[in-house]
């Protein structure tokens, strides 16, 4: 078995991160170079645990 970063290379088609009405970074920090670099998907990640009921 090869370790992590050896070997094959693969492009990277989407990012996933925490984005909800208390984790907004992902507007300016992410967004933005995913525009730039174009062809990169977003999925965004809501941790439902967060909500107090």
């Amino acid at each position: 078995m090869r370790p992590f970063g050896t070997g094959r290379r693969y492009p990277l088609a989407a990012v996933e991160t925490e984005y909800s009405l208390w984790s907004r970074e992902v507007e300016d920090e992410v967004l933005p170079v995913l525009r730039e670099l174009g062809g990169i998907g977003f999925v965004c990640r809501f941790d439902a645990r967060r909500i107090e009921g």
